[in-house]
């Protein structure tokens, strides 16, 4: 586990930083790359990605009471009967690959999970979620994604209409001018996916959109922005913020604001850093809250925590899933102490 040296809890006013004595937890997941709450607020879904000294994925479930982590899926099992396309069954325990992750809150109850998968085929795995005190991950089948085409980020409304950053190909067909553009896809049973970017997205990451499906937020990552497009008749029309760091996951936080959490560091470097073996505690953690309306950026952290890709309020607590690291980092009172700043 790394040393960590010290941690900026307390926001001040716009781009402003201060630091306090670390004294956060450790909650035992690896490479805890994205992190969603189930309805009702008590268990967290983990994505473990595979990577650096990891070599197989798992979701894991974690109890808000407790602080404890159980591993809910890691390939294989049993489909159960559903209207999702069956993929010719999950992938096996050794080739699961999950990267982010998505839940959808269901009226009659329970949720749905969506997974994007890099695992023997490029894919959003599909879940359902038991309501049951003690939650199970079900398979359900997967959405493969068009060839070529690498998932990052998925998100889903509460109508089920499905969207997700594809780093790939472009499903135009048409040449990418840069290695890192790409673009948000969306998806429904009746037509497939189809782009809703009406020009690529430098660097696609984090994703989140709207309750009705007519805003999606896209982190673009190597550039240290976020995209705010709103979809109309007369098109996309687009804003961005930038921020000091390697935006990589959106989350929703409570009053409707928006954490953004990302790596400190210049793109290589943490590329680099990424790809190798071992541990990599080089590239610090930036965690931002933007408004939605007006777009604009409220306050910014830094945490050494290495490699931060993702930050969720959980009560009054803050928790951080590092994509290389031991485990997820809570921060006791991290939401609470921050939540008045702007």
């Amino acid at each position: 586990m790394p040393v960590i040296l010290a941690i900026l809890l307390c926001c001040l006013p716009l781009y402003a930083l201060a630091a306090e004595p670390d004294e956060g937890q450790w909650i035992d997941v690896p490479n805890a790359e994205d992190l969603a709450a189930l309805p009702g607020g008590r268990w967290v879904v983990a994505s473990s990605m595979p990577g650096g000294d990891l070599q197989h994925g798992a979701l894991y479930l974690v109890d808000t009471r407790s602080d404890r982590a159980r591993i809910a899926y890691a390939g294989g099992g049993a489909s159960t009967h559903s209207a999702w396309p069956s993929c010719g069954g999950p992938v096996s325990h050794d080739q699961f690959s999950p990267h982010g992750i998505a839940v959808q809150t269901l009226a009659a109850g329970g949720a749905t999970l969506f997974v994007v998968n890099h695992g023997r085929r490029e894919s959003v795995e599909v879940f359902k979620v038991s309501a049951s005190e003690m939650p199970m991950l079900l398979w359900q089948g997967c959405i493969p994604l068009p060839m070529g085409a690498v998932g990052n980020a998925v998100a889903v409304t509460p109508q089920g209409q499905i969207f997700l950053t594809n780093t790939g190909n472009l499903l135009s067909g048409v040449e990418k001018g840069e290695r890192r553009m790409g673009e948000v896809l969306e998806w429904s049973r009746t037509s497939g996916w189809r782009s809703v970017t009406a020009e690529p997205v430098y660097s696609p990451n984090g994703l989140l959109v709207s309750d009705d499906g007519n805003t999606l937020f896209v982190n673009s990552w190597a550039a240290g922005q976020v995209l705010k497009l709103a979809r109309t008749p007369q098109g996309v029309q687009r804003e961005l913020l930038s921020l000091p760091f390697l935006p990589d996951n959106l989350r929703w936080a409570p009053g409707g604001v928006i954490l953004v959490t990302g790596m400190s560091g210049p793109v290589e470097a943490v590329a680099q850093c990424f790809a190798g073996k071992g541990p990599c505690d080089t590239i610090p953690t930036g965690i931002a809250r933007l408004q939605v309306e007006p777009w604009k950026l409220q306050c910014r952290r830094e945490l050494r925590l290495p490699l931060g890709t993702v930050s969720i309020a959980v009560g009054d607590d803050l928790w951080v899933g590092p994509v290389r690291g031991e485990g997820i980092r809570l921060l006791p009172r991290g939401w609470s102490d921050w939540a008045g700043c702007g």
